[in-house]
């Protein structure tokens, strides 16, 4: 076998798919972090994760629980409300 033969079938197996690549670092990433912590906490005392779309959620008993509002901010109550995201900014009282 001519080495010009061995390049042509290593190419055409790339080409057809036969060999398959590892994943992508998108996806390595993607999979690797899923959810983000951040500083606030709701009434319960859960803390707050950001998901890669940029929404706020609360776990609860491992599961997601979307539309909380913070009110403390790494176990202080919430002086300054300015300084939480509109999403889970708890309205004035």
């Amino acid at each position: 076998m001519k080495r010009s033969e061995l390049l042509l079938g290593t190419r055409r197996s790339t080409l057809l798919g036969e060999t398959l690549p590892g994943p992508t670092r998108r996806k390595a990433l993607l999979e690797r972090a899923r959810l983000q912590p951040t500083r606030f906490q709701n009434r319960a005392g859960r803390h707050f994760f950001v998901t890669l779309k940029g929404s706020y959620v609360v776990l609860k008993y491992g599961q997601r629980v979307y539309g909380r509002k913070a009110r403390f901010m790494d176990g202080a109550r919430l002086k300054n409300r300015s300084v939480v995201p509109v999403r889970i900014r708890p309205k004035r009282v």
